[in-house]
Protein backbone atom coordinates (compact mmCIF):
# COMPACT_ATOMS: atom_id res chain seq x y z
CA UNK A 1 0.00 0.00 0.00
CA UNK A 2 0.67 3.90 -0.35
CA UNK A 3 1.09 4.75 3.15
CA UNK A 4 3.45 1.50 4.21
CA UNK A 5 5.77 2.36 0.66
CA UNK A 6 6.12 5.97 2.59
CA UNK A 7 6.70 4.49 5.66
CA UNK A 8 9.74 1.94 4.43
CA UNK A 9 10.95 5.36 2.73
CA UNK A 10 10.91 7.61 5.85
CA UNK A 11 12.48 4.51 7.65
CA UNK A 12 15.07 3.94 5.13
CA UNK A 13 16.35 7.62 4.30
CA UNK A 14 16.17 8.22 8.04
CA UNK A 15 18.51 5.26 8.88
CA UNK A 16 20.52 5.97 5.66
CA UNK A 17 21.00 9.58 6.60
CA UNK A 18 22.36 8.29 10.09
CA UNK A 19 25.11 6.10 9.07
CA UNK A 20 26.11 8.62 6.38
CA UNK A 21 26.62 11.21 8.96
CA UNK A 22 28.30 8.67 11.14
CA UNK A 23 30.37 7.99 8.34
CA UNK A 24 31.50 11.77 7.48
CA UNK A 25 31.99 12.16 11.60
CA UNK A 26 34.90 8.74 11.08
CA UNK A 27 36.43 10.31 7.84
CA UNK A 28 36.58 13.86 9.61
CA UNK A 29 37.99 12.72 13.23
CA UNK A 30 40.57 11.15 11.24
CA UNK A 31 41.82 14.13 9.91
CA UNK A 32 43.00 15.70 12.94
CA UNK A 33 46.47 13.54 12.68
CA UNK A 34 47.32 15.10 9.12
CA UNK A 35 46.86 18.73 9.92
CA UNK A 36 50.43 18.92 11.43
CA UNK A 37 51.73 18.13 8.24
CA UNK A 38 51.00 21.34 5.94
CA UNK A 39 54.48 23.03 6.89
CA UNK A 40 53.63 26.73 8.06
CA UNK A 41 51.68 27.66 11.62
CA UNK A 42 48.93 29.56 9.50
CA UNK A 43 48.92 26.56 7.08
CA UNK A 44 48.36 24.28 10.14
CA UNK A 45 45.48 26.62 11.68
CA UNK A 46 43.82 26.79 7.87
CA UNK A 47 43.66 22.64 8.09
CA UNK A 48 42.82 22.39 11.94
CA UNK A 49 40.12 25.00 11.33
CA UNK A 50 38.88 23.32 8.37
CA UNK A 51 39.23 19.68 9.87
CA UNK A 52 37.34 20.65 12.94
CA UNK A 53 34.34 22.56 10.86
CA UNK A 54 34.31 19.41 9.02
CA UNK A 55 33.99 17.66 12.52
CA UNK A 56 31.48 20.26 14.32
CA UNK A 57 29.21 19.51 11.45
CA UNK A 58 29.56 15.38 11.35
CA UNK A 59 28.87 15.25 15.08
CA UNK A 60 25.91 17.90 15.15
CA UNK A 61 24.45 15.91 12.07
CA UNK A 62 24.61 12.42 14.13
CA UNK A 63 23.73 14.61 17.54
CA UNK A 64 20.73 15.52 16.09
CA UNK A 65 19.70 12.45 14.06
CA UNK A 66 20.33 10.06 17.39
CA UNK A 67 17.26 12.00 18.93
CA UNK A 68 14.92 11.43 15.39
CA UNK A 69 16.27 7.81 15.48
CA UNK A 70 15.51 7.29 19.12
CA UNK A 71 11.93 8.44 18.58
CA UNK A 72 11.10 6.36 15.48
CA UNK A 73 12.23 2.72 17.76
CA UNK A 74 10.17 3.82 20.89
CA UNK A 75 7.86 0.64 21.34
CA UNK A 76 4.38 1.34 22.04
CA UNK A 77 2.74 1.23 25.61
CA UNK A 78 5.86 2.64 27.44
CA UNK A 79 6.03 5.02 29.50
CA UNK A 80 8.18 8.14 26.74
CA UNK A 81 9.56 10.39 29.37
CA UNK A 82 11.29 7.21 31.24
CA UNK A 83 12.54 5.73 27.81
CA UNK A 84 13.97 9.11 26.69
CA UNK A 85 15.52 9.72 30.09
CA UNK A 86 17.44 6.66 29.47
CA UNK A 87 18.36 6.71 25.66
CA UNK A 88 19.76 10.85 27.05
CA UNK A 89 21.91 9.11 30.17
CA UNK A 90 23.30 6.16 27.34
CA UNK A 91 24.18 8.91 24.50
CA UNK A 92 25.99 11.09 27.75
CA UNK A 93 27.48 8.06 29.28
CA UNK A 94 29.13 7.25 25.73
CA UNK A 95 30.71 10.77 24.96
CA UNK A 96 32.07 10.83 28.86
CA UNK A 97 33.70 7.48 28.72
CA UNK A 98 34.81 7.83 24.65
CA UNK A 99 36.33 11.07 26.38
CA UNK A 100 37.41 9.45 29.06
CA UNK A 101 39.40 7.28 26.89
CA UNK A 102 40.80 9.88 24.69
CA UNK A 103 42.42 11.40 27.58
CA UNK A 104 43.70 8.44 28.70
CA UNK A 105 45.10 7.75 24.95
CA UNK A 106 46.51 11.53 24.76
CA UNK A 107 48.13 11.47 28.70
CA UNK A 108 49.99 8.06 27.49
CA UNK A 109 51.35 10.09 24.55
CA UNK A 110 52.70 13.05 26.50
CA UNK A 111 56.07 14.07 25.61
CA UNK A 112 58.73 13.53 28.49
CA UNK A 113 60.44 16.95 27.72
CA UNK A 114 58.11 18.63 30.30
CA UNK A 115 56.19 20.84 28.40
CA UNK A 116 53.01 18.58 28.40
CA UNK A 117 52.61 18.61 24.49
CA UNK A 118 51.20 15.25 23.17
CA UNK A 119 53.34 13.53 20.05
CA UNK A 120 51.63 13.28 16.97
CA UNK A 121 51.58 9.53 17.47
CA UNK A 122 49.13 10.11 20.51
CA UNK A 123 46.67 12.07 17.73
CA UNK A 124 46.65 9.57 15.54
CA UNK A 125 45.63 6.81 17.92
CA UNK A 126 43.10 8.67 19.21
CA UNK A 127 41.74 9.63 15.97
CA UNK A 128 41.63 5.85 15.15
CA UNK A 129 40.26 5.12 18.16
CA UNK A 130 37.47 7.83 17.92
CA UNK A 131 37.02 7.08 14.05
CA UNK A 132 36.95 2.98 14.79
CA UNK A 133 34.37 3.91 17.51
CA UNK A 134 32.14 5.52 15.04
CA UNK A 135 32.83 2.98 11.96
CA UNK A 136 31.58 0.02 14.94
CA UNK A 137 28.41 2.40 15.53
CA UNK A 138 26.99 2.00 11.59
CA UNK A 139 27.14 -1.89 12.33
CA UNK A 140 24.80 -1.02 15.04
CA UNK A 141 22.95 1.50 12.80
CA UNK A 142 22.52 -1.30 10.12
CA UNK A 143 21.01 -4.06 12.24
CA UNK A 144 18.74 -1.65 13.74
CA UNK A 145 17.51 -0.17 9.90
CA UNK A 146 16.78 -3.89 9.10
CA UNK A 147 14.67 -4.28 12.33
CA UNK A 148 12.71 -1.68 11.95
CA UNK A 149 12.47 -2.28 8.02
CA UNK A 150 11.35 -5.91 8.95
CA UNK A 151 8.45 -4.78 11.21
CA UNK A 152 7.26 -2.93 8.52
CA UNK A 153 7.33 -6.46 6.47
CA UNK A 154 10.07 -5.04 3.92
CA UNK A 155 13.04 -7.35 3.48
CA UNK A 156 16.33 -4.88 3.70
CA UNK A 157 18.94 -5.36 0.75
CA UNK A 158 21.56 -2.93 1.36
CA UNK A 159 24.80 -4.02 3.33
Amino acid sequence: SQSKEAARERTERRWNMMALCTFAYGVAVLGYPLVGFFGSVQSNLVALYSVSGCLGLAWGAVYSLVQTCTWSIIPSGVNVASWMGIAALAKVAGCGIGNFIAGLILDHFKGHSGSGSVCLTGYAVMSWFCASCAFLSMVIIRDVRRQELAKLGVADTAL
